[in-house]
């Protein structure tokens, strides 16, 4: 009479098999939806109505108190790459008495008031190369670039510390007429049709006064860091901010948690 087999570790073998493929399976599932959620999550607060109206204040603002001058030679020294490092489609637009004399006070305070940690200029028709720069892949080093390949190297390097920042402007879809969202005309900088992109701190409950003031005096401390090490006299406070501010947005990254962005014409 022959033995009956025993199938107990072929059995046990493709349980193993099973669970080792739905345990796969569900790794795959649960990191393609948190992925989902997160996106969902900070789209609610990117282009909110708060956050437009937000934007439209603060460009009002600018628009009215910018020196053009100053602002002119600024964006022409960045835009144009008289400096590989400062060859850039987003110009900050930082608060300095350079660009708003007088009206520095006002700028600082609406953006405190508002929860906006900084403000990125943009030509409107450079929406479409900015969305060029994401999709290439070829990269050049600072020596060797030329003038839109150090553009679009420095957005990627830009893109590395604003979290958000490269999905934003791949949604952004601006018209290319010169009407605004209240049916006035923009203003042209450096004879160019713009937008102003804030970036602002996001809060679940909208209540950002508190982290905002955290936000500043981490800043603070990242300009007294500065000081130092240039050997600034760290007792001239103003001076300090002044040089600081015209560094890039990467260097306050690590005082922000959370940021959302919001655009309006300028």
């Amino acid at each position: 009479m022959m033995k009956k087999i025993d199938n107990k570790g072929f059995v046990f073998v493709e349980l193993v098999i099973t669970v080792i493929v739905l345990s796969s399976v569900l790794v795959l599932l649960y990191s393609g939806f948190s992925r989902l959620i997160t996106k969902e999550k900070n789209s609610i607060y990117e282009d909110d109505i708060v956050g437009i109206y937000k934007t439209m204040m603060i460009s009002d603002v600018i628009s009215e108190n910018i020196n053009m001058t100053n602002f002119n030679s600024y964006y022409e020294s960045r835009y144009n790459c008289h400096d590989n490092s400062e060859c850039l489609y987003l110009i900050p637009i930082r608060p300095t008495s350079m660009l708003f004399s007088d009206a520095l006070t006002v700028i600082e305070d609406l953006q405190e008031f508002t929860g906006v940690v900084g403000n990125l200029y943009l030509k409107i028709s450079d929406i479409k190369n900015i969305k060029n720069c994401y999709r290439e892949t070829d990269e050049k080093s600072a020596s060797d670039c030329t003038n839109g390949e150090c553009k679009c190297k420095n957005l990627k390097l830009l893109s590395n510390s604003l979290p958000g920042i490269k999905e934003y402007l791949m949604s952004l879809n601006v018209p290319t007429d010169s009407t605004s969202n209240n049916g006035s005309s923009n203003i042209s900088y450096a004879g160019h049709d713009a937008i102003l992109i804030s970036l602002m701190i996001s809060t679940l409950d909208g209540e950002n006064s508190e982290i905002y003031g955290d936000y500043k005096t981490c800043i603070r401390n990242n300009a007294l860091d500065y000081a130092l090490n240039a050997g600034m006299n760290i007792n001239d406070i103003d001076t300090i901010m002044e040089e600081y501010y015209k560094r890039g947005f990467s260097y306050d990254m690590k005082c922000i948690q959370n940021v959302s962005y919001a655009w309006a014409y300028l």
